[in-house]
């Protein structure tokens, strides 16, 4: 997902919550970004501004490191080297389900105590009340999502807003009381599934976490067509029952003629 101006400015200001200043921090992005309008990569940019910086993506472009955020072994030996762990735009992505986890839980592992992880992804309501990044994966995040990552995970919390781009974004530091949160089930059913065929792998697997509002395994069109359906079905059983009626009454008038 390309990176906005405001994106730049929110990334620098909260590290400097934590920082007295950016010359030097380690700096780990996740994905191979692009910042537009200036057309630079994340690499080309934020080296400039004096961040020592690295990136993974699996597409090895621009400059990223080859690791895949779905394997945590891959990230082993990067424990705790990091100052500032970004994602913009890239978790979402990540495959298959359970995979999410992994995901934080790498960003977790590489950020140092002390350090700031930065986060701005899709935002569920944004998906189903306004209609935005229709189709654009199938995981989707709310502030529900990031207040039960920083609770569970003993985070202190830095910022939260929406950004230009409508992501919801939250910052946050990792202290000596934090601990990736070890309870994977809530994690998951924390993480709204849009843009899903029932019957396949992914809507059996979230099938098992029936959670609350935020995970769905229908998309938008799909329960639009099921409630459809029930509505024309409602009116067959309408129909069926008005002649049923309707038979029994003239049964009823054979029997008992007006006289």
């Amino acid at each position: 997902m390309a990176m906005m101006p405001d994106l730049l400015h929110y990334i620098t200001q909260d590290t400097l919550r934590c920082y007295s200043t950016i010359k030097g921090l380690r700096m780990l992005e996740f994905g191979d970004q692009i910042l537009r309008p200036q057309k630079l990569t994340g690499k080309e940019y934020w080296t400039s501004q004096g961040f020592d910086h690295t990136s993974v993506d699996l597409n090895g472009q621009r400059g990223a490191v080859v690791r895949d955020l779905s394997d945590f072994e891959q990230f082993r030996d990067w424990e705790s080297k990091f100052d500032v762990v970004y994602n913009i735009g890239t978790t979402e992505h990540v495959e298959p389900y359970d995979a999410q986890y992994t995901a934080f839980q790498i960003a977790d592992w590489c950020c140092r105590t002390g350090g700031v992880m930065i986060h701005g992804v899709p935002c569920v309501h944004k998906h189903d009340d306004d209609r935005l990044f229709q189709q654009h994966c199938h995981y989707y995040y709310s502030p529900e999502f990031f207040n039960t990552l920083i609770k569970k995970s003993g985070y202190r919390l830095i910022a939260h807003r929406y950004t230009h781009q409508h992501l919801v974004y939250y910052a946050f530091q990792k202290t000596q009381m934090s601990e990736f949160m070890k309870n994977r089930e809530l994690f998951l059913s924390k993480i709204a599934v849009r843009n899903t065929a029932p019957g396949t792998a992914l809507s059996l697997r979230i099938a098992r976490l029936q959670d609350n509002n935020y995970l769905h395994q229908e998309s938008a069109e799909r329960l639009e067509a099921k409630a459809d359906k029930e509505a024309a079905n409602a009116r067959i059983r309408k129909i069926k029952y008005e002649e049923q009626a309707r038979v029994v009454q003239a049964n009823r008038d054979l029997l008992n003629p007006v006289k």
